[in-house]
């Protein structure tokens, strides 16, 4: 079952067109090569739905019609899946939120992880892995742009803290709803797009964070 790529460095795309969404319920696997995975509307990995690659970038985007109307597409991804793009960078888009599972790179000195929900927030799918984010390489940046939150309950769950093992940290919070935190040990916050406050910016909530704290 699921997708793998024969070659070395082949990359994988999946796009799925006229209002459909994309659910992965097995591996999709690349030795070196890119994968990229799109609907129009939502994407979700079931739990054994793990995407990898050992050094090509990894991109999925729910939402690919761009209609953006607050209910385009979620990005779900069940707790226990897993996407690893090895030494590559990782790129999550959705319309609505991003539910987040395990996300892993080793990539440095770049922005190696990149979250944006246009109308939403992001989720913690729970507690099965590791951290939710793992992306703690040299000069690594994870760079978050979320409307309602980064860290935000899913409806009638407790579950809140976005557990991460990050190098540097961005977050830009343009609406309603809090950035709630937990790191392994320490995190430097980046304000190097010189719009943000010491790397954090909410337009309308708390900002929590349980961790060492480089400013």
């Amino acid at each position: 079952g699921g997708v793998t790529t024969a070659g070395d460095a082949d990359t994988i795309t999946i796009d799925v067109n006229n209002g459909s969404g994309l659910t992965v319920n097995d591996g999709v696997t690349s030795t070196n090569g890119d994968i990229a995975l799109s609907a129009d509307d939502d994407v979700i990995f079931g739990v054994n739905g793990d995407v990898a690659s050992t050094n090509g970038d990894v991109s999925v985007t729910a939402d690919a019609d761009l209609n953006g109307n607050g209910s385009g597409g979620n990005l779900t991804m069940a707790d226990g899946a897993e996407i690893d793009a090895g030494t590559g960078s990782i790129s999550l888009r959705a319309d609505e939120n991003i539910t987040v599972g395990r996300i892993v790179t080793t990539g440095i000195n770049a922005t190696v992880v990149s979250l944006i929900s246009s109308s939403a927030g992001v989720v913690d799918a729970g507690d099965t892995n590791a951290e939710d984010i793992d992306a703690d390489g040299v000069g690594a940046i994870t760079s978050v742009r979320t409307v309602t939150g980064f860290g935000i309950p899913v409806s009638g769950g407790t579950n809140v803290d976005i557990e991460v093992d990050l190098n540097t940290l961005t977050v830009v919070n343009s609406g309603q709803g809090n950035i709630t935190v937990t790191e392994t040990d320490s995190v430097t916050l980046d304000d190097g797009d010189n719009v943000l406050n010491n790397g954090i910016f909410n337009e309308d909530g708390d900002f929590n964070i349980n961790a060492g704290v480089n400013v």
